[in-house]
């Protein structure tokens, strides 16, 4: 009863926001459980975690997206034969039948914080990807940050 009574509490002091991320956080794990799951070779971290700290919206609204992106990228490489590499740090002597997942995580969670902050020039080039669940690829997401970046400079 006691745990019940607490539980109810800290839920009603949650705010709006709080819930809404949380949610996104729960729903994306959900959806990725390899994503999500926590490796003693990433220092207790998850593919998961990356995207979570270099949100640049305050609001994990990019998170399923992302996390789509990063899924993709892996099984693209397993149907290529590739075996993921489970380490933050890449061997110096890594076979080439190998990936990082933790690289293709990182490199997408680079280019969120560029993604939203270049969303003014992404909007006028093309409506579309101003949702990132609409980007199909990584190489996507990264073709429409160069040109928003090239748009900006114009």
């Amino acid at each position: 009863m006691q745990l019940l009574f607490e539980n109810w509490r800290k839920y009603l002091l949650l705010s709006e926001a709080q819930i809404l991320i949380e949610g996104r956080i729960s729903d994306t794990a959900k959806k990725y459980p390899e994503l999500a799951k926590k490796r003693k070779e990433l220092d207790g971290m998850g593919l998961l975690d990356v995207l979570i700290n270099a949100d640049p919206s305050d609001n994990q609204k990019y998170l399923m997206g992302a996390a789509r992106l990063i899924q993709q990228s892996m099984e693209a490489n397993q149907k290529r034969g590739l075996v993921p590499f489970w380490g933050i740090k890449w061997p110096e002597d890594a076979s080439d039948d190998i990936y990082s997942p933790w690289g293709i995580a990182k490199n997408t969670a680079e280019l969120l914080p560029k993604y939203h902050k270049l969303m003014v020039y992404i909007r006028d080039q093309d409506a579309p990807f101003k949702d990132i669940n609409k980007i199909k690829t990584y190489a996507e997401l990264q073709a429409i940050v160069f040109a928003a970046e090239r748009k900006k400079t114009q």
